[in-house]
């Protein structure tokens, strides 16, 4: 009895250890957080730096205090730059998913005519232009090639501190080039020319990207200066050499450094790459003194702190329209440092916008802010809005944004004077929903109301009606409530049969018509599937080779088109125009079987069902995308139309894998887990253990896999083991 304890606790014991094992296999590193990180102050981070360190002995000080940081997996990085690089200032809400952003190398940052702009993010390609959409993408700015990752992969290539959300022309411009003095002002998205300058060899960002480049150097060449996570040791140097792992122009760079001081956006992002993301910090925004100090080998020295901030003069202009920008002309703002010195810092002065008699001033150096106050000014007060004309589109899709184009909107002050502010005004609901019938633009406290819009629900995802395939064909005639009741899968898409006649269960889904009279019925579509659809495709197959093959499809918008069966179960199609299908009509002369509907929406493709969920996250919100998965993640549905899309894909995956295709849906399931973290998901799976072993390869690497076999083969092995046991022991 003792040794059959034994033999059943045994295997109790290693039974529960190896599912404890099992719950330490983590996922591929997306929005993973250290348990046992805790985040500390500046000074206590870097407590092992001492003042008398410098040239190598610092660099590789300061390496040990970075390194091993939380990786990013590179499909994450647009969302985390959402966050990381939004403008903070109008854009303060975290949870906001379309935020402002805060472009490097650009000169329209805070241009609040193009804000609608700034959530049009280019994943890659072509360079994009302003008729494109795209505005924005991820900036290496230490160049991919050059030693960080040649094949788009390891820890430098994902690492945010040298990754910038950033004008996608000026990035194209700028491409791998070293960055150099010199050249010839170049474009930016919008078409105008920028501060930003190329020679055809090298790039020069404008003068406020001088400093966050640097820095984002500096420390690549301290994080991986031992090629930890990078292809090649990644170093600067004096000369102008910038292949195999080395960048030129140090000399340069410091100067950058110098002339373009930390600013609160920078430190701002530092810290949140710390606390929510990486969780290690650059220590060249922390420390700016460090520079000199690692890559020229001179004593540490402590940089000047703002002391005071003073203004004098008077301002040229004194009367303002309420909510217009303040002009400094006439005044003179300098700031007093702790070395003795100062400096005329007018021109990098922040001002509040004028809406009472005065006006506050930002100045901010090194992390310190010092404000001044500019007073005695009149202000003639808004007092209503009104607008002439009529907007020249009134119809829209859901997810499209309101044009104003036809309209003029004038604020009204208390002078009796206007002004034309169209393009101040703030329109709503912004995207527009299905249903709306106006939309307000609001400028301050004053509002107007635009009549007559018309928005058609548009949710722009492919989906399936599948029927129930029966083991033989039914006899008997069914009815409307009944076909309903026949679709395996897609049900959610239907509202409601209408008209039906002469339809059976077939042992091939629907069996449509009977030897002399036509079958047909009407599936009238839940408002979560009306599409602006550019095809419909259905699977079909001849009853027999007496029977008239056709089958006619038909829908609320378009006429009447035929596909013809064959003795095999085929797909076939019929290509639409229709912008708001709400109905589809099937019917055919002869019997002919029909085993799925699918409408496939416009602007979309033959493709993996993923990458079109993939790519309409990433253009969510462009009213000018137009290619796959187009509007997917504009409509009120986004999180549980990807779930859906993932989780329809089972008998794809299987069948991957049954090819030995199992890269094909790599990563698949890890983006899968960052919208679900995102959109705060407890239970991302529901209830599908199928979905999730057969995906488990795509979610853990080689070796844990082979962990987890080896560890159910143990359980089985050891309890097999402990039955045998018992039944020798009875005998």
């Amino acid at each position: 009895m003792k040794n059959k304890f034994l033999i059943i606790a045994g295997t109790i014991i290693f039974a529960g250890l190896s599912l404890a094992s099992l719950s330490n296999i983590t996922p591929n590193k997306v929005n993973e957080v250290k348990a046992d990180f805790t985040p500390v102050s500046v000074e206590d981070y870097y407590k092992n730096i001492t003042s008398n360190m410098k040239g190598d002995t610092l660099k590789v000080a300061l390496y040990n205090i970075i390194k091993g940081h939380t990786r990013r997996s590179y499909n994450t990085l647009e969302h985390d730059m959402k966050y990381t690089d939004r403008n903070w200032e109008v854009s303060p809400d975290p949870n906001d998913e379309n935020p402002i952003m805060w472009l490097l190398y650009a000169d329209y940052n805070n241009d609040t005519s193009k804000r609608s702009d700034f959530n049009h993010f280019h994943g890659g390609g072509s360079n994009g232009g302003v008729s494109s959409g795209y505005i924005w993408n991820k900036e290496h700015i230490w160049a991919r090639i050059n030693g960080v990752s040649a094949n788009k992969s390891g820890t430098a290539y994902e690492d945010l501190h040298h990754l910038r959300a950033s004008d996608e022309k000026l990035n194209n411009t700028r491409s791998n080039h070293p960055f150099a003095n010199g050249g010839s002002y170049t474009e930016n998205h919008y078409g105008t020319k920028s501060e930003c300058k190329f020679s055809g060899s090298t790039f020069e960002p404008a003068d406020e990207y001088k400093g966050d480049v640097a820095r984002a150097l500096f420390y690549m060449a301290t994080r991986y200066y031992n090629a930890d996570g990078s292809d090649a040791n990644l170093t600067l140097t004096t000369g102008t050499d910038s292949t195999g792992g080395k960048w030129g122009y140090l000399d340069t760079l410091l100067n950058w450094h110098e002339l373009d001081p930390v600013d609160n956006f920078e430190s701002h992002r530092n810290q949140l790459i710390y606390e929510d993301f990486q969780h290690n910090r650059n220590p060249y925004i922390d420390h700016p003194e460090y520079a000199r100090a690692v890559f020229k080998n001179e004593p540490i020295v402590e940089p000047k702190k703002l002391t005071n901030l003073v203004l004098t003069g008077s301002p040229t202009q004194t009367t303002y329209k309420e909510g217009t920008s303040f002009n400094p002309n006439g005044l003179t703002v300098t700031a007093f440092f702790d070395d003795n010195t100062n400096s005329n810092v007018t021109s990098s002065v922040t001002w509040t916008p004028v809406t009472s008699a005065s006006v506050i001033g930002t100045y901010s150096f090194g992390g310190d802010s010092l404000q001044v106050t500019v007073s005695g000014l009149t202000i003639d007060k808004m007092n209503g809005l009104t607008y002439i004309g009529a907007p020249s589109k009134n119809t829209y899709n859901a997810g499209e944004n309101f044009d104003p184009t036809g309209l003029t909107v004038r604020a009204t002050y208390v002078s009796g004077s206007f002004e034309v502010v169209t393009s101040q005004v703030t329109w709503s609901p912004s995207p527009l929903t299905y249903g709306t019938g106006s939309v307000v633009g609001t400028l301050g406290e004053f509002s107007i109301t635009i009549p007559g819009i018309t928005v058609n629900n548009v949710v722009s995802q492919d989906y399936t009606i599948k029927f129930k395939d029966a083991t033989s064909d039914a006899s008997g005639e069914t009815s409307d409530n009944n076909i309903k009741n026949l679709i395996a899968s897609g049900a959610e898409n239907v509202s409601s049969i209408s008209n039906s006649s002469k339809v059976y269960q077939g042992k091939t889904g629907l069996k449509l018509g009977s030897s002399s009279v036509i079958g047909k019925f009407t599936i009238n579509l839940a408002d979560s599937a009306k599409v602006a659809a550019s095809k419909i495709k259905v699977g079909v197959k001849r009853y027999n080779t007496s029977d008239d093959p056709t089958l006619y499809i038909e829908t609320n918008v378009d006429s009447k088109q035929s596909v013809s069966a064959e003795a095999d179960l085929s797909e076939k199609e019929v290509t639409l125009s229709g912008q708001n299908i709400s109905t589809i009509t099937i019917s055919s002369k002869k019997r002919v079987y029909l085993s799925y509907i699918t409408v496939v929406s416009q602007g979309s493709s033959d493709v993996d069902p993923i990458q079109t969920w993939i790519d309409g996250y990433m253009h969510m919100d462009d009213p000018n995308y137009s290619g796959q998965g187009t509007g997917l993640c504009i409509s009120q549905n986004t999180y549980v139309n990807a779930k859906k899309a993932l989780l329809s894909l089972e008998s794809q995956y299987v069948e991957s894998f049954e090819n030995n295709e199992g890269n094909k849906y790599t990563n698949a399931l890890s983006r899968y887990l960052a919208w679900a973290k995102a959109n705060l998901d407890e239970y991302p799976f529901e209830t599908n253990y199928a979905f999730v072993s057969i995906h488990i390869e795509n979610v853990y690497n080689s070796n844990q896999t082979y962990i987890i076999v080896i560890v159910v083969a143990s359980i089985i092995l050891m309890s097999g083991t402990t039955l045998l046991l018992l039944r020798k022991k009875r005998k």
